[in-house]
């Protein structure tokens, strides 16, 4: 599977065709809205910064993350099943005669398992999954906070570059991540061109 996203807050999944590199569009969802945060009289775009899928076998929970806030999605596809009328598709075992059943359509919807927000004072502008597939991290330009994916609530905090003054700020978080197999491990870069290893 393939996601991605746009300005106006909507995913959209493709899946491959055959053997060859064309992907399908199969379905469409609304991740997240634009708000307005009364608190600082700022608007907040629907703007998707980042996708990513959980790491499990069939790719079927996905983290999309705004400026302000990460959510949790499950995939399901729901599929209405007819019995076939035809000969070709009747399965008979003595005098018992079953029919078929065949795919009539099929849907696929996203329902929210989660939202994480409320940790960042500052745009979020990556985000990283952990091996586990149960801890997350997100990043903004001066904190970097983990999740766990059960506790919706609840951050903590692994790094804060900012400094007492704001006029002694001389560098900013650009992206971070977990390491693909060690999930102690993670690394962020920041606008001087480092990437460190935490």
């Amino acid at each position: 599977s393939l996601a991605a996203s746009d300005r106006g807050g909507r995913v959209v999944l493709f899946y491959r065709s055959g053997n060859d590199s064309t992907f399908i569009p199969y379905a469409q969802f609304q991740a997240h809205d634009a708000e307005f945060d009364f608190l600082r009289s700022l608007k907040i775009e629907a703007s998707i910064k980042q996708v990513k899928f959980l790491n499990n076998l069939y790719r079927t929970t996905l983290l999309t993350a705004s400026s302000n806030k990460i959510k949790l999605f499950k995939v399901v596809e729901k599929c209405a099943y007819k019995a076939s009328a035809g000969e070709q598709n009747v399965i008979s075992k003595k005098d018992l005669v079953l029919p078929q059943k065949e795919v009539q359509n099929s849907s696929v919807s996203a329902m929210i398992s989660g939202v994480y927000e409320g940790a960042h004072d500052y745009n979020i502008n990556s985000m990283g999954v952990c091996s586990d597939a149960e801890h997350i991290l997100s990043a903004d330009d001066l904190r970097i906070n983990l999740w766990n994916l059960e506790r919706k609530g609840m951050a903590m905090q692994l790094l804060d570059i900012k400094p007492e003054e704001t006029a002694n700020l001389s560098e900013l978080i650009t992206c971070a991540n977990f390491f693909p197999k060690a999930n102690h491990m993670f690394f962020f870069g920041s606008s001087k061109g480092f990437v460190r290893m935490c």
